[in-house]
Parts: C-alpha cells; structure tokens; sequence
C-alpha cells in the first residue's frame, strides 16, 4: 500500500469511530474533498477498495470505475 493510501486510511481510521454512523458517509465525503488537492484520489482508491464501507462509496463520488481498462487489456491478447 502507498504512502498516501496509508495516510488517508490512516485518518480515517483515526476518527470513524467517534462520528455517529448517520454522518459517517458524509464525513467521508468532506475528507476527501479536502484531500483530492494533496493525494491522488483515483490510485487512492484502488488500493483502498474494499478496506472501509463509507471509503468506498466516497470515494464513488470522485472517482469513476468502468471497464475501460480492461476492455484495453483485452486488444493485447
């Protein structure tokens, strides 16, 4: 895991607990919003997939997945 996978995760961790589980999901949202200047969101992401419920649709909001990487991984066979 990257530096930067392991600050956000890091951070996250750090105070998830405290926030009522009704806000987690925006809390996340506004975590990251501050951060997508300092990290790179989408490599974020990927290394962080499945780590954290809330992370994840977050980060749904920033980022779009779609099968474009592996339609382009397919020409190559």
């Amino acid at each position: 895991m990257g530096s930067e996978s392991e600050l956000v995760l890091n951070l996250w961790e750090t105070f998830r607990d405290v926030i009522p589980a009704g806000k987690r999901e925006d809390t996340a949202n506004k975590m990251l919003k501050i951060l997508e200047d300092w990290v790179d969101i989408e490599d974020v992401a990927k290394e962080l997939h499945g780590e954290d419920s809330y992370l994840d649709r977050a980060f749904d909001h920033f980022v779009e997945f779609d099968s474009e990487e592996d339609e382009d991984s397919d020409d190559y066979e």
